[in-house]
């Protein structure tokens, strides 16, 4: 059964609002490469927790505090907290889990900082901030830059991450049922001519998209802007 549920009722989080000077992130005080923050993850606890009203944070703090051993969290509990375990074992969570490690070390943990951090981005971060946070999905080699080749890998394991779904809205799961029924070779073959006129509107070198032409291809589909304020969660119950 699928339900609607607000995790809690987000208020926007304005920087400044109840902020003082030194909880605001600046440019300056950030790694930049290019326009792209390479360290949107790395804020300090108290700047995470403060974009959340007090019952907010508590409320998550509880659930985390839950799930979590030593207060780290798993994997698989992620996930479950995330109400994203129909899609768990595929690209779409891989990406997500290595994300909020944010680093290179291959047991680095997830703890509350790394936690709250990523959630105060996802849920109340601005929309160039969420911007950043979805870009590090396609930017895999973090070179703050897409080749042709890497946008048509994200395009494509994300169709296969989400086909083992059913849908209930019909439209989609036609569309779905009908990809299913493809061989590999013309997905392919479709994506190759996707990414092709992509490239061709957005890119001025033709060779790559910067992070800023990614925003402008990105924020066309339909749907981003419901993204980019997106304010509840979904949970799935099994």
């Amino acid at each position: 059964m699928v339900k609607n549920f607000t995790f809690p009722k987000i208020t926007p989080y304005v920087p400044g609002d109840n902020d003082d000077d030194s909880q605001v992130i600046s440019d300056s005080e950030n790694e930049i490469v290019g326009q792209f923050d390479t360290s949107i993850l790395n804020q300090d606890l108290e700047i995470s927790e403060g974009r959340f009203l007090p019952n907010e944070l508590a409320m998550i703090k509880k659930e985390f505090d839950k799930l979590s051993k030593d207060q780290v969290i798993g994997k698989q509990k992620l996930f479950k907290f995330l109400r994203i375990t129909d899609i768990s074992e595929t690209f779409l969570t891989d990406q997500l889990f290595y994300i909020m490690k944010n680093s290179p070390e291959l047991n680095s943990p997830i703890d509350w900082q790394k936690f709250i951090s990523f959630l105060s981005i996802f849920l109340k971060g601005s929309e160039e901030e969420k911007l950043k946070l979805i870009f590090l999905f396609f930017d895999r080699s973090r070179k703050f830059t897409l080749t042709k080749e890497e946008l048509q890998v994200v395009i494509s394991s994300t169709i296969l991450s989400m086909m083992s779904i059913p849908y209930e809205e019909k439209s989609i799961e036609s569309v779905r049922n009908n990809l299913l029924g493809q061989n590999e070779s013309t997905i392919d073959a479709a994506l190759n001519i996707v990414v092709d006129e992509i490239f061709s509107k957005h890119s001025s070198s033709g060779e790559e998209l910067t992070f800023e032409e990614w925003c402008h291809w990105f924020k066309e589909m339909d749907g981003v802007s419901e993204i980019l304020g997106y304010r509840t969660m979904t949970l799935i119950d099994g």
